[in-house]
């Protein structure tokens, strides 16, 4: 607080920016105390803020509320908790289904329209507000991120099964990569928008809810809540890129036809990185993709539609065969793709 002016005073550290918020920010009254301010909920250029901004909410005494509550994002070490539900804001799943329950089934899709909208918003806020912060990052220093493998403040979470921290966001880099300041300052601004929507929607700790993001230029991981895990451990050439989720977002349904030389002609010392590339790929399908494996030693080898046969075809017929989703195309799902990936494996193992 700013005594002379009574403003709210909101420094970013990592932004090297100073914002004064109106006297009675988040106090006195349930408001919509973001609409209309920066960093996150003033329009620029025309671009939306997220739907968050025109909520009510209020701080709040954590030890008397009763409702959904979260700690401040802004000023993380005052102690200060803030509260939607308080103000009486349902979250929009909450909002869809009560309503939709005696609706009829046209309105029913309609609302589903609607929340799939938000979810939408919230997305494309959250990349143009990372897109503005490109004329920033130069000036930027000191964004502060949370480990994802080491997250001290992380506690046991049943539901999830893992040591969690509701109020924060956590962030991850592959040890071999270096860490660079502008990957931290995004992780930073990351942080900020999960918490809030996360304060917005997410009522029911009994539930498991994530929010995402990966970097695309060295793999870079931010993720609501903060979680402790240690993912090069368990596969040291792990790659949030190689994940299905990242895959599906950045390259939309696809049919993919992956060709692979088994012949005699390849030399052992670039047997294991092909077996490894394929397999990577393959893990990467998602349920909207369509996939057949070819192998290629002499002869043509497709993968069946339920991908423990093998079938040995002359070129010819194998381009045929590959002709048409209803031929050798296999539609994905978790199956298929274990059942692939075994294929390969039983493949690359016996040559």
């Amino acid at each position: 607080l700013d005594l002379e002016t009574g403003l709210v005073v909101y420094r970013d550290a990592g932004l090297n920016q100073t914002y004064f918020y109106p006297p009675g920010y988040g106090s006195f009254s349930c408001a919509a105390h973001d609409e209309g301010l920066p960093p996150w909920c003033k329009v620029i250029a025309g671009l939306p803020a997220p739907s968050w901004c025109a909520k009510a909410w209020c701080f709040v005494n954590p030890a008397k509320c009763d409702k959904v509550f979260e700690q401040s994002y802004y000023w993380p070490d005052s102690n200060l908790y803030f509260s939607y539900h308080t103000c009486g804001d349902q979250n929009t799943f909450s909002s869809w289904f009560c309503g939709s329950l005696a609706s009829e089934s046209s309105t029913k899709a309609t609302s589903l329209v609607t929340v799939a909208d938000v979810v939408e918003q919230y997305v494309y806020a959250t990349r143009n507000r990372l897109e503005a912060m490109e004329e920033e990052l130069d000036t930027r220093s000191g964004c502060t991120t949370v480990p994802l493998c080491g997250c001290r403040q992380c506690v046991c979470h049943a539901p999830f099964k893992a040591l969690m921290d509701f109020s924060a966001a956590s962030f991850w880099i592959h040890p071999s990569q270096t860490e660079s300041q502008r990957q931290q300052c995004f992780s930073h601004e990351l942080a900020n928008t999960f918490t809030r929507v996360a304060g917005a929607e997410y009522t029911d700790r009994t539930r498991v809810a994530q929010q995402y993001f990966a970097e695309q230029n060295a793999g870079a991981f931010t993720m609501w809540p903060a979680m402790d895990w240690c993912p090069e451990r368990d596969n040291p050439l792990f790659d949030f890129r190689l994940r299905p989720w990242y895959a599906a977002g950045s390259s939309g349904p696809k049919h993919v036809v992956i060709v692979v030389d088994v012949s005699a002609a390849i030399k052992a010392d670039k047997a294991q990185a092909i077996r490894d590339g394929t397999l990577a790929a393959i893990r990467t399908l998602h349920w909207q993709d369509s996939a057949s494996l070819v192998l290629y030693d002499g002869s043509f080898r497709l993968s069946s539609p339920n991908a423990r046969d093998t079938s040995i075809l002359p070129y010819a017929d194998a381009l045929a065969a590959m002709e048409s989703e209803g031929g050798r195309f296999q539609k994905m799902n978790d199956t298929v793709r274990d059942n692939l990936v075994e294929w390969a494996q039983r493949a690359f193992d016996t040559g």
